[in-house]
């Protein structure tokens, strides 16, 4: 009986972007207008600009407010580079609070940093720039960062299969091995027993907790600081989910998974995967979220704008005349429709099996496999693609706005690249190389 696998840590409505109990989308254009005042003041050196956008609670690498806001203020007078650009790599939720990844881009160079914004959008925490103490309680400022993320304007890693998932060769926190990359998940997630003490710092999440195909997955913690080594790139400061996945390991034949990239890392990139050469290729986005570089893989065949459900891009394709909605989920090792579509559709398929479905939860659902003669999506058509006919699980009273998954089934079919701040898939003629 073959295993349909979803890795994907899917979350309810109320907590599809994150894992924090701030259940509202954060408001883009107050983040955008509270960090270009912030850049503005910098490179004005003006202080008094900035200080009316400071929250009441304001802190500089954990010192107290008054000692903080004296802090900036030397801070926005001495900083020594212009910022041209202050770009958002991720937004989390934590408590009441934003926590954003931002990069600092100035002519020559550029560094990640992180601003906590509160949940009226006043800066809470902003630490731009590494500083020292002096003697005497005076304050002296340094622009120049502890370490720089490697961000190079394109990465090509090899990756392997494991029971259709992708498989890398990354390091996190130290610990290097195989990680899957699972763009269905809102974040790292990493599996406790590969990780100690030693190497990973944890705490209790206060909200809703995560959950896959099969239901909630237990025992999650939460991480901060996370430093990514993969091919290339290099990025520091994230956040990331904990959990035990040995059933994972399980499903996959036996490997060992030292955990999941998720969607706070691949949504900084435009993705491109390519199944046939086994490849996947991250090119770095510029302010207009286009690759800094060409991509050498000449014009797509369709260039397709996507709706966004939380950090889940969602397309419409046609099935038996019906259009219905699809997340788009690397982590998912085929396609999925959910179960109210099965009675619709009668005639439409051809049975062939009944077999398990499992995810990032410990849960086994079965579910009928079948066979669909066609499926289009734009101007270009998908014969005898495998679905399967499953629910993902009941997350409270929330309905979940979609009518399946599009995984491994539909990304191997040819080229394809996933622009998330863009909202653009792109997919290249089958047999090329995109």
């Amino acid at each position: 009986m073959n295993r349909f696998i979803v890795n994907t840590v899917f979350i309810a409505l109320s907590a599809l972007a994150s894992f924090s109990v701030n259940a509202q989308a954060p408001d883009s254009q107050r983040i955008a207008t509270a960090l270009e005042t912030l850049r503005q003041s910098i490179n004005a050196h003006d202080y008094a600009q900035l200080e009316p956008g400071l929250d009441s609670a304001f802190t500089y690498q954990g010192r107290d407010t008054a000692m903080s806001k004296m802090i900036m203020r030397q801070v926005v007078n001495g900083y020594p580079n212009e910022i041209t650009a202050i770009i958002v790599l991720s937004t989390s939720p934590a408590s009441d609070a934003w926590e954003i990844a931002v990069r600092l881009d100035s002519p020559g160079e550029s560094e990640n940093r992180n601003v906590t914004l509160s949940s009226d959008y006043k800066i809470i925490q902003a630490d731009i720039a590494d500083i020292q103490l002096a003697g005497h309680g005076q304050q002296t400022s340094q622009a120049i960062p502890h370490s720089k993320a490697a961000m190079p304007a394109v990465t090509t890693v090899p990756f392997e299969l494991a029971d259709r998932i992708i498989v890398v060769q990354a390091e996190i926190n130290g610990v290097a091995g195989n990680y899957l990359v699972d763009s269905g998940a809102p974040a790292i997630m990493l599996n406790k027993t590969r990780f100690s003490s030693d190497n990973l710092e944890t705490f209790e999440l206060d909200h809703q907790l995560p959950s896959g195909a099969g239901g909630e997955i237990r025992n999650v913690r939460a991480a901060r600081g996370l430093e990514l080594k993969w091919g290339a790139i290099g990025m520091q400061g994230l956040s990331g989910l904990v959990a035990d996945l040995s059933h994972l390991e399980k499903n996959l034949g036996g490997i060992p998974v030292m955990g999941l990239i998720g969607y706070n890392v691949l949504e900084r990139f435009q993705v491109h995967f390519d199944y046939a050469a086994q490849e996947i290729s991250l090119f770095s986005l510029d302010d207009a979220n286009k690759p800094l570089l060409d991509t050498g893989r000449g014009e797509p065949e369709l260039t397709l704008p996507f709706d966004m459900m939380g950090h889940i891009p969602v397309l419409t394709v046609r099935i038996a005349g019906l259009d219905l909605k699809m997340g788009l989920d690397s982590g998912a090792a085929g396609a999925l429709l959910f179960t109210k579509w099965q009675e619709p559709l009668r005639g439409q398929y051809e049975f062939i099996e009944r077999s398990e479905l499992t995810g990032g939860d410990t849960n086994v659902q079965m579910g009928d496999v079948v066979r669909i003669d066609s499926m289009q999506l734009e101007n270009l058509n998908y014969p005898d693609m495998t679905f399967r006919f499953n629910d993902l699980a009941a997350h409270g009273d929330h309905e979940i706005p979609i009518d399946g998954l599009l995984g491994y089934e539909f990304l191997q079919t040819q080229p394809v690249a996933i622009n998330f701040r863009a909202r653009q898939l792109l997919l290249w003629p089958r047999g090329s190389r995109g």
